[in-house]
């Protein structure tokens, strides 16, 4: 009917702009930019103008954990091939964040030798961050896990991959290749920078990119709320909780 249409409608402009927006402010951020002097919808840009690139290493982005902090300390050719939109092995254009490691290896596969980090957050935190980011209620982020789930939570890459937000995060690092991951908590920021250190990368994390201004609290979640989140993200408590 008529109401669906203008929804799809809508729908269809905020997903467009969504992506122009992205890739518009990965692409400064791959031309070096100084944060000092750049700005854009509150993303300070930072310059990785220092590091080299010339060794081997991979960063699972898992959507709001430490991801685009990371991706501007790390080396410029490092994003220009793993991060925001453009081409993998020059065949297929998508947005290359977000993406589930194992659909990376099919992908990528020469990624299965090299040393991997991923940066695991407790997922009551992390839901939170996301109603943040999205600017979103609770029940509304439900409604997204919902749907993930009914998709089986394994979305192929796309060109926003941004149904990947509200997958779980074990599924970024399942995989079949038994892959070198170093598992890191995102609260421990020392170990984090040990491990860029030891492959030839000197990151900061002093300054927080991508930061959302704090719309929701634990408290904010009813009874209903926290038994869905520790059901739906029952393995990331576990993965978490063993770190």
């Amino acid at each position: 009917d008529h109401t669906q249409t203008l929804e799809l409608f809508f729908y269809f402009l905020f997903m467009l702009s969504y992506i122009i927006v992205n890739a518009i402010s990965h692409s400064l951020i791959l031309l070096g930019f100084s944060y000092k002097k750049y700005m854009l919808n509150g993303l300070k840009l930072l310059s990785s103008k220092k590091n080299k690139y010339n060794y081997e290493f991979y960063f699972i982005h898992i959507p709001k954990n430490l991801g685009t902090t990371i991706h501007a300390n790390i080396p410029i050719e490092y994003n220009k091939k793993y991060w925001g939109p453009g081409f993998i092995n020059d065949k297929y254009f998508m947005h290359r964040d977000h993406i589930l490691i194992n659909d990376m290896i099919k992908l990528h596969k020469n990624l299965k030798k090299v040393q991997m980090i991923a940066v695991l957050r407790e997922p009551f935190d992390r839901f939170l961050s996301l109603c943040n980011y999205h600017k979103i209620s609770p029940k509304t982020a439900i409604k997204r896990c919902i749907y993930c789930k009914k998709n089986n939570n394994t979305p192929f890459p796309s060109i926003s991959n941004y149904a990947n937000h509200f997958i779980q995060q074990y599924k970024f690092i399942e995989n079949n290749y038994n892959l070198n991951i170093t598992l890191v908590d995102f609260n421990n920021k020392e170990k984090i920078i040990s491990f860029f250190k030891n492959v030839g990368v000197k990151i900061n994390l002093k300054n927080k990119i991508n930061k959302s201004k704090s719309l929701y609290k634990y408290s904010d979640l009813t009874k209903s709320d926290v038994l869905f989140i520790k059901k739906y993200y029952e393995k990331d408590f576990i993965l978490y909780e063993n770190l």
